[in-house]
């Protein structure tokens, strides 16, 4: 019977099997080949092993906004970091406004006071978002759930985002669904859902 020398064991399994390999390759007899194949199947996921990537240990907000011409929109900050962090190395940029396309089409499935359903271009999509932080400041966001489909082309983004509604102090959770659309690395569509009651309930509520 075939057994494992030890000294190919020593790195978890890669190095032993790259020697059935390399002696079944250079086996001349059907014998040494049936009895080496049982063994190959056993450590053949060994050999697709990738390193852990490394735990990052700034969490949440991972990506940072050096450009200081975007600090009028801080109120927003933990939405676009989320995002950000969420597209990877999918986009190019570093600021979620950066990563948005000069035409791209923002588009929203639900009513919010002062927010079209369909804006379009990013320059009107920062003048829409610079109002929303005089309205809504987020402390947080977080239960990021992402599904990647048609080769990272569009991205679905399930997440929460927790703030506070500037005018009453009234405490403001919501939920989202957003289908992301990329182009040359860039959102090219957006389209969003949310708990439209939860916003409702929040935006009506008199001052705490």
């Amino acid at each position: 019977m075939l057994r494992a020398n030890p000294e190919f064991i020593q790195n978890g399994g890669r190095s032993l099997a790259a020697f059935y390999q390399t002696k079944r390759a250079s086996l001349v007899t059907t014998a040494w080949a049936n009895q080496l194949d049982p063994m190959m199947k056993r450590y053949k996921c060994l050999s697709e092993i990738r390193p852990r990537e490394p735990v990052r240990q700034e969490q949440p907000g991972y990506f940072r906004m050096p450009n200081p011409k975007y600090t009028a929109y801080q109120a927003s900050r933990p939405y676009f970091e989320l995002v950000r962090e969420a597209l990877g190395d999918l986009v190019d940029g570093e600021h979620f406004f950066d990563i948005v396309a000069d035409d791209v089409v923002y588009e929203v499935l639900y009513n919010f006071p002062g927010w079209p359903r369909i804006i379009q271009g990013r320059a009107d999509l920062m003048a829409k978002f610079k109002g929303y932080g005089k309205n809504i400041e987020l402390q947080s966001a977080d239960h990021l759930i992402t599904h990647k489909t048609d080769g990272g082309c569009v991205v679905v983004l399930e997440y929460e985002v927790h703030g506070t509604v500037l005018a009453t102090g009234a405490v403001y959770n919501n939920r989202f669904c957003s289908i992301v659309k990329l182009t040359n690395q860039k959102i090219a569509h957006w389209r969003d859902y949310m708990d439209s009651l939860a916003a409702w309930n929040v935006l009506t509520a008199g001052p705490r």
